[in-house]
């Protein structure tokens, strides 16, 4: 039976023949060598995302000819963005825990100037940059996350009521489905919670000129605020007027059918549970005028609240007042609905 090949045995071979062109550099091995390590990394079988980001850093590092680098580190990437290679990543829903630490400089800076849509916008193209292109519901969680972190504890505004904060989980998944940019990288099946711990050859496909904030800061306290699904314990109110289009009738009464009731109440305790696993591990937020640490604070602490007023044309017709959670109307500047 012929050996199939493991990123492990990759990295063994990379090893060997790093030391062999050291001890040999004017040999003629080093076109044969390049085919062999070629071929053996088309056949490892067990590649993952986490695998991939592993050997782009293995070959980076190697003791090996910049030309037999450039040609590996090409094998890697068209496996990685192949459909028929084992990855097939791009086309499966990512899960992302942490966005703050993803976005960039500039990227903070609009979102505290712009309305609330076009920061949705913001954060749909900054995803999709980064290879995403379906949310698993953590990833919708920590951007909505992210945009209440901007609008109660940056911009100072009351806590957005439960129905308000939905509508935004529903308006994100449309906007997100809409946007397009060009694809530059491929996408994670799971992204960890620091861009730091991802391949610089990755990181610099994906950002490009710019570079992740790094940002440290934590909005795992919003969590818990957070329905991402319409029979939410937290709808447990009679919706607005400006949210009963997103009111099924099912927020207040048990579901028609027992076993999905269940399902859902277990679902509910489930979410709460890691929520609170999350806020434990996580550093709490430092709750700075600004989120970034060390990127231009001083810049950006004159900027006007957020949201603030859209170009004529771009309000929306039902924009008013914000309900909040303890019944404290918000300020008559804010735009969420």
């Amino acid at each position: 039976m012929a050996h199939k090949w493991t990123a492990e045995d990759f990295c063994h071979e990379l090893q060997h023949v790093a030391n062999l062109l050291v001890k040999r550099p004017n040999s003629q091995m080093g076109e044969a060598c390049l085919v062999s390590l070629k071929q053996r990394l088309t056949n490892v079988t067990d590649m993952t995302a986490s695998t991939l980001s592993a050997l782009y850093d293995k070959v980076e590092a190697a003791e090996l000819p910049q030309n037999i680098k450039d040609d590996i580190l090409q094998t890697m990437d068209s496996l990685s963005v192949s459909t028929e290679s084992n990855l097939q990543l791009e086309t499966k829903a990512s899960s992302l825990h942490c966005l703050p630490p993803y976005l960039t400089t500039a990227d903070w800076k609009a979102l505290s100037q712009c309305h609330v849509l076009d920061a949705m916008r913001i954060i749909s193209e900054r995803m999709k940059k980064l290879g995403i292109k379906s949310m698993k519901e953590e990833t919708n969680k920590t951007a909505v996350a992210t945009l209440l972190h901007l609008h109660v504890t940056v911009h100072k505004n009351p806590l957005p009521c439960a129905w308000t904060i939905y509508g935004m989980v529903v308006d994100l998944a449309q906007v997100f489905n809409h946007t397009e940019v060009g694809q530059s990288v491929p996408g994670l099946k799971m992204y960890p919670s620091s861009p730091s711990q991802l391949a610089k050859d990755w990181l610099k496909k994906a950002y490009g000129n710019e570079e992740p904030s790094m940002s440290d800061l934590s909005v795992a306290t919003f969590y818990p605020k957070i329905p991402l699904r319409s029979t939410s314990s937290l709808l447990w109110a009679e919706a607005p007027a400006h949210c009963k289009h997103l009111q099924k009738g099912n927020a207040k009464k048990e579901h028609a059918d027992p076993l999905m009731s269940k399902l859902n109440d277990f679902m509910e305790k489930w979410d709460s549970k890691q929520d609170q696993e999350k806020l434990q591990n996580m550093q709490h937020s430092r709750m700075n005028p600004l989120p970034l640490q060390n990127t231009g604070q001083q810049a950006m602490s004159g900027l006007p609240g957020w949201p603030v007023q859209p170009s004529a044309g771009s309000r929306p017709d039902h924009a008013g007042p914000l309900p909040v959670q303890n019944g404290t109307p918000a300020a008559e500047a804010s735009n969420f609905h």
